[in-house]
């Protein structure tokens, strides 16, 4: 058996995969949503799609957007990380589209930590050969408001303090990034 490993950006490769997530800057509590699509570029049997939730964070629901509709992951637990698995088992054309939607509760930290998830399509196209894309998203979570700084110790000190704060953070950011 032989396994093809493409790069996402590859133009030949019979089959694309892009995984972005709605923000890449969270802090504890919040939601994130992460977005998988696969492009089909050549006719294929079908695919396996894995989406890797990282360690620790919670999944809340999840969704089949376009393609086969209501298909039900498998859910499984490998190194602490949750992994969510379709199987799409009938014939794609190219130029079709199989998109998911995965929310997920980011955990509380102490300290500021990146978090990446992993989406991997794996697809026949013989009995003897498969090929495999994958791509990666990393999701920053800053375990106390920035604004913080801007208060004097005794306040820094104060873990309500620096929730309480990173709420206004959070409403603020979208607005900073459009001024920026």
């Amino acid at each position: 058996m032989t396994n093809v490993k493409f790069d996402t950006q590859q133009d030949s490769a019979p089959l694309r995969i892009d995984h972005v997530a709605d923000f890449c800057r969270r802090h504890p509590g919040e939601t994130v949503t992460f977005y998988t699509r696969i492009g089909v570029r050549q006719p294929l049997p079908g695919f396996t799609l894995r989406v890797t939730i990282p360690i620790g964070m919670e999944v809340g629901d999840y969704r089949v957007l376009s393609g086969e509709g209501g298909a039900l992951p498998v859910v499984d637990f490998e190194g602490g990380a949750r992994h969510l698995t379709w199987d799409v088992t009938r014939e794609l054309q190219a130029g079709s589209r199989w998109e998911v939607q995965v929310r997920a509760h980011v955990p509380p930290t102490k300290q500021d930590r990146t978090l990446e998830s992993l989406a991997v399509a794996i697809a026949w196209v013989s009995k003897e050969a498969s090929i495999c894309v994958e791509e990666s998203v990393a999701i920053a979570v800053l375990a106390r408001g920035r604004y913080l700084r801007y208060l004097p110790a005794l306040y820094q000190a104060d873990e309500l303090m620096g929730r309480f704060l990173m709420l206004f953070e959070s409403f603020w950011a979208p607005i900073d990034g459009q001024i920026d």
